[in-house]
């Protein structure tokens, strides 16, 4: 053999820096393409629990609507179990108050309570929350009061103070129980379902597109109390974007019953919605409560 044929390099293997480039080549595309495929899932993931908000906002809209202006009558007449209507608001309630928030994932503090106050160093602790919510009520306050002496000023010496009393005792009890409906469960899937935005004042849009939705449904589910509506707007819208930042529920419900007690017994607008606006004798609080009607008489 030729000495110089041992020195010939082998045909039958490629060049070494052929093998490291095709090496490299290979590998290369799906590191490029894993973050993209990673974004996709998610917003994938995102769109689904947009949908699935807005799903849950329609059915709560439906039950809430369908259980008032047709099964409410039926149940005020005493041709309902009173039975089925706690199972439902019971039902309700705890699938709005407790699992949807847990399949959600939705932030503890969203719900307004403990965990918003975290021992007043959270958003919604009383010390930094409560002068908010104190001044959107005074000056809805003097926006009622001024009216009222605007128009009817002989309501604002006839007020009767006990009946006062005795609706305010009663208001903080439906406050309550309406904030939790509308600013922890409808308000977080509002929150949740409106996309938000990139760069300067996006989380500002995402709170007034936030608030100016829960305010709509707030004022919608005092249909067809047109006057009610018109106030029930205003309040929501202020305390729907004060919530966004400073989540405190008793200061909501607070807030909520003195304002409401104030149109009801001193402005004297009722507050009866539904089928039972026009028809107080049948209101359906009245059928599935016993001795709320020897309590509050005609309050509603």
């Amino acid at each position: 053999m030729d000495l110089r044929d041992s020195e010939r390099p082998s045909e039958e293997l490629p060049p070494a820096p052929v093998a490291v480039e095709e090496t490299i080549a290979a590998a290369a595309p799906p590191a490029v393409a894993l973050p993209n495929r990673r974004a996709r899932i998610l917003e994938a993931a995102l769109d689904r629990d947009r949908l699935w908000n807005l799903a849950e906002i329609a059915a709560a809209a439906g039950i809430y609507f369908g259980a008032l202006w047709i099964l409410g009558p039926l149940w005020a007449a005493g041709r309902g179990s009173i039975l089925a209507y706690w199972a439902l608001v019971f039902g309700c309630g705890f699938y709005m108050l407790r699992v949807a928030p847990a399949l959600h994932g939705d932030p503890p503090e969203w719900r307004g309570g403990p965990a918003a106050w975290a021992g007043g160093r959270g958003p919604g602790a009383f010390r930094t929350a409560a002068p908010a919510y104190g001044a959107l009520t005074a000056a809805l306050i003097a926006v009622l009061i001024a009216g009222i002496a605007g128009r009817r000023p002989a309501l604002l010496v006839a007020v009767e103070w006990n009946r006062v009393a005795v609706k305010f005792a009663g208001y903080l009890i439906f406050a309550w129980i309406q904030a939790a409906i509308f600013f922890v469960f409808l308000m977080s899937r509002v929150r949740s379902a409106l996309p938000r935005g990139e760069g300067p004042g996006a989380e500002t849009m995402h709170r007034a597109g936030t608030a100016l939705a829960t305010a709509g449904l707030f004022s919608l589910s005092h249909l067809p109390n047109g006057p009610l509506m018109a106030a029930a707007f205003p309040a929501a819208f202020g305390w729907a974007w004060i919530y966004y930042r400073r989540p405190n529920l008793p200061l909501v419900a607070l807030s909520h019953a003195i304002l409401g007690t104030l149109l009801s017994r001193v402005a004297l607008l009722y507050t009866r919605i539904g089928p039972f606006y026009a028809h107080p004798e049948g209101h359906l609080l009245q059928a599935v409560l016993p001795g709320l009607k020897q309590l509050f008489g005609g309050l509603f």
